[in-house]
């Protein structure tokens, strides 16, 4: 693996994928770098991302009070233009840590076949994609906070991905079952709920609504099970509980970014 600026030499496969991955989500963490693309020695590692912020692919977060984020850097941008690939803004800083959830679960499912596809919300608003979005108060669009396809009985569909890590307001939680009640974009809706509480106010909201076609399209799967290992979580539906590693035809020839 190669990361130096050595006229000639490639970038290398795990480079690349992780300055594309920057530009779906708008940052990436030593962590997540760790995860999924270094290799070797702790030292090795660290001069592996190094290299990257050295050569202008990466580059610290602006705000100087977080450690170990990194977005992209001009060189960053201008590969990602010339292969074609978009890139988003860098996240507000509280939302880090929930988009990093996302970030590594979807990257992670997709690296190994589970899902292809996958969007995140900063992609989705870019794009303007109105028909995956979903209208609240005040007819404003919200989108998922992701998106990825799965195959399932030979079928493609389309699921839309909610972390919660916080409980919010009942009303809230109304404005937005309402609308997922209301289109049909999603053949799934998954909430992935950081407590039990979060879980069962969305349950008492969508009692509350009376849609069949939300109730039969809702999925909840507990938070941590989902961090650990998203493919094996327990995922509970209208109908029973399933798993993503039994249900899905998996496709190694995916791109995982």
């Amino acid at each position: 693996m190669n990361f130096l600026n050595i006229p000639g030499r490639p970038l290398g496969e795990a480079g690349f994928e992780a300055i594309a991955l920057a530009g779906k989500t708008g940052f990436i963490c030593r962590q997540t770098w760790n995860l999924f693309f270094a290799k070797g020695t702790f030292r090795w590692r660290h001069k592996q991302l190094h290299s990257l912020i050295k050569n202008g692919y990466l580059k610290p977060h602006a705000n100087q009070e977080v450690k170990n984020i990194y977005v992209l850097g001009q060189r960053g941008k201008d590969l990602l233009k010339s292969k074609n690939l978009g890139f988003v803004m860098p996240p507000m800083l509280h939302t880090v840590t929930h988009d990093r959830v996302l970030m590594q679960s979807l990257f992670r499912l997709a690296s190994r076949g589970f899902v292809a596809n996958w969007n995140t919300e900063a992609e989705l608003k870019k794009e303007n994609f109105g028909d995956w979005g979903i209208r609240v108060k005040n007819n404003k669009i919200k989108y998922p906070d992701a998106t990825a396809e799965i195959s399932v009985a030979g079928k493609v569909r389309l699921v839309a991905f909610e972390y919660e890590k916080e409980r919010k307001s009942f009303s809230r939680y109304r404005d937005i079952l309402f609308s997922y009640a209301q289109q049909s974009t999603y053949s799934m809706i998954l909430y992935i709920c950081e407590t039990e509480a979060i879980k069962m106010a969305l349950v008492k909201t969508m009692a509350k609504i009376r849609s069949t076609n939300l109730e039969s399209r809702i999925g909840f799967v507990d938070a941590d099970s989902w961090k650990s290992n998203p493919e094996s979580a327990p995922i509970s539906l209208r109908g029973g509980v399933i798993k993503l590693i039994d249900i899905c035809k998996v496709d190694h020839n995916k791109f995982a970014v």
